[in-house]
Parts: C-alpha cells; structure tokens; sequence
C-alpha cells in the first residue's frame, strides 16, 4: 500500500520539481477562506514523510499545484481524509473519549451493514 507522501514525491519528480518550486507554486496559489500558504518546511515535511497536510485546503492546493486529484493523492491511504466532511469528521472523533469513538464506530458499522 502506498503512503501519501509516496505518491505525492512520485509526481513531484514527474513534474521535475523541487521542494521548493512546489513551495513558489502554492506560494501563487489562490488560497481561500483565510487558509494560508504552507511554509517551505512544512512542504518538505509532507514530501519526506514526517507530516501530512492536515488542512483539507492544503491538500487541495498540493494536488492542484502537481496535476493531480486528492483521490489520486490518497490512494492506498484509507486513513486520509479525502472531502472536507470527512475532514471535519476526523478532527471531530479525535475529540472524543476513546469509549465514545467506539461506539459511534459500531454504529456506523451497523448503518452500513443496513445499507448493503
């Protein structure tokens, strides 16, 4: 299964680009919502691994800059947030009491075993 930072270094080096011509790329982007552009550190960080965008708007803006859809970013990354819901689905459970997380992951679990 590929990581992340995996796939995002293999179009990267595709496309020819540095770090930091990543970095003056977004640096251009046209960023919204009061979201503002990574640092060149943090760029470095996602490449090597060490962190991943956790701003759905980052994400977005990275994919953007190197061609590519957040599907394609995130494959074989199932941990990954890939719309802005799920985003806010995650950093909400993470909030949550391990017990509380349990739970709602049975039932949904449970809604989705209805479904089928």
């Amino acid at each position: 299964m590929s990581e992340t930072h995996v796939t995002l270094n293999q179009r990267r080096k595709e496309l020819a680009l540095t770090y930091e011509a990543v970095h003056e790329r977004l640096l251009k982007y046209r960023w919204t919502g009061g979201v503002t552009p990574p640092s060149l550190a943090v760029v470095g960080h996602w490449f090597n691994g060490t962190r991943r965008p956790r701003n759905m708007q980052h994400l977005r803006g990275l994919c953007d800059v190197l061609g590519m859809s957040i599907d394609e970013a995130v494959k074989g990354a199932p941990g990954e947030a890939k719309t802005g819901m799920e985003q806010a689905m995650l950093e909400a459970m993470r909030k949550l009491p391990d017990l509380d997380t349990e739970m709602l992951l049975a039932m949904a679990e449970r809604m989705g075993k209805q479904q089928n």
